[in-house]
């Protein structure tokens, strides 16, 4: 039996993967951010009393909204990167997690 939730997220995964079908510059992260926007303001940053679900979640990006989000705070040349493949010396010393890694150039 498919939940609210399950057919929420179900959803998301579908307008993701239509996007990344895209070229990069044709992408569209606004799609993904009015879609996540009620899950993610309405519910899961609600005030402690008023829990919904057991979210405590801020944001979670995904490539096309977090390399959005760079490139509107002025970076250039914003892309997702295999774990520790990067442009930074001695990456290798720093970086600890491979789930979401974009790296831009300011």
């Amino acid at each position: 039996m498919r939940t609210g939730r399950t057919v929420f997220w179900a959803k998301y995964i579908e307008i993701y993967e239509q996007e990344m079908g895209k070229p990069p510059h044709e992408r569209d992260a606004v799609v993904l951010q009015n879609y996540t926007h009620m899950f993610f303001d309405d519910i899961a940053t609600r005030p402690r009393f008023l829990r919904s679900f057991g979210h405590f979640h801020k944001w979670q990006y995904d490539e096309i909204q977090l390399t959005s989000m760079m490139k509107k705070a002025g970076f250039c040349q914003s892309e997702r990167k295999l774990f520790h493949d990067s442009l930074i010396p001695d990456i290798v010393d720093v970086e600890v997690s491979d789930f979401l890694i974009v790296e831009s150039i300011k």
